[in-house]
């Protein structure tokens, strides 16, 4: 059987072969669209207490003078550089490319759960899921290591990022010894005016009693002694019920930093974060694990096979005019 040639113009395949180029690198670095995380919040999940001053109006800022006291605000930008104590909150992303991922968004919550973590949120869909979560520092090894074995190393992108929040701690630790320091002086105002006022009173009814001994009575004098005695007792009592008053705001705020405080210890021993399950198709998989490109290779598999068949006879020859 007479094998049939095809006469190629050397100039039509130049441009051909410049146009499957072409065409062939703008397919090559095209990424398929995966679905976007959400940006994760610095202080994760749930409802955080804060802590204003007694004296400080809804919406006041933290910076807030209380008598003579004036509280810092939460979050020092620039710590003491002589405070080198470390609290790390860590953060872990990962975005995993797979065939099912129905299967590993599965895997992935049982490895949550399996590790004392918590799910705060969740999306599913047919070829792109992600998981929000929550784990325990104590158990981040043990868990990092379960997700990261769920795939091969070229399907998963980690990002593990830690920030030292001592500012926030000494922040803290300021608040609580301006509290104390400012609750004992009230303390201590309140007994030293009990003590003022004991020691007026007295005075003034040892006086009393020696006008209502005299004869004649002297009922002018005992009026206006009896009227100075009122006046005491009533400044006194107006006194002490607002170093009371005072008192008892700066214990709440004490409780109310001794909780932020717990509230802080928690968060930097708990590891927030999220992981993305994105469908990959078996083209992006070959063009992930090959080096080289696999249009690259699928060229020369035609060309070699073409070569081949028509050593047999099965394709036409090209033959270049």
């Amino acid at each position: 059987m007479e094998q049939k040639t095809i006469k190629i113009s050397r100039k039509k395949l130049t441009w051909a072969v410049i146009i499957l180029i072409i065409v062939g690198l703008w397919w090559a670095y095209q990424e398929p669209r995966y679905g976007i995380l959400p940006t994760m919040m610095e202080g994760g999940y749930g409802v955080s207490d804060s802590v204003s001053s007694p004296a400080s109006s809804p919406g006041a800022p933290m910076m807030e003078k209380v008598g003579t006291m004036i509280y810092p605000d939460y979050y020092r930008q620039n710590p003491d550089i002589t405070d080198t104590r470390q609290f790390l909150k860590t953060n872990y992303s990962a975005d995993i490319k797979t065939r099912d991922v129905k299967d590993m968004i599965r895997d992935i919550k049982g490895i949550v759960l399996s590790t004392e973590g918590r799910i705060d949120s969740i999306q599913e869909s047919e070829k792109y899921s992600y998981v929000g979560f929550v784990v325990p520092k104590n158990q981040f090894n043990a868990f990092r290591d379960e997700i990261e074995s769920l795939t091969y190393k070229k399907l998963i992108k980690v990002n593990v990022s830690s920030e030292n929040l001592l500012g926030q701690k000494q922040s803290i630790e300021e608040q609580m010894q301006n509290a104390t320091s400012t609750l004992a002086n009230l303390e201590k105002q309140k007994r030293a005016l009990m003590i003022r006022h004991n020691q007026t009173l007295a005075g003034m009814n040892v006086e009393l009693a020696a006008l209502q001994s005299q004869v004649p009575y002297p009922t002018e004098e005992v009026l206006a002694l009896q009227q100075n005695i009122d006046s005491e007792n009533r400044s006194y009592n107006s006194q002490n019920q607002n170093l009371a008053n005072s008192i008892n705001q700066y214990k709440a705020l004490i409780t109310g930093i001794e909780k932020q405080d717990t509230q802080f210890t928690n968060k930097i021993e708990t590891v927030n974060g999220y992981i993305s399950v994105n469908w990959i198709s078996y083209w992006q998989m070959a063009k992930t694990f090959s080096p080289i490109h696999p249009s690259i290779i699928l060229i020369i598999l035609v060309i070699v096979l073409w070569k081949v068949l028509s050593r047999f006879r099965v394709v036409p020859k090209i033959e270049l005019v």
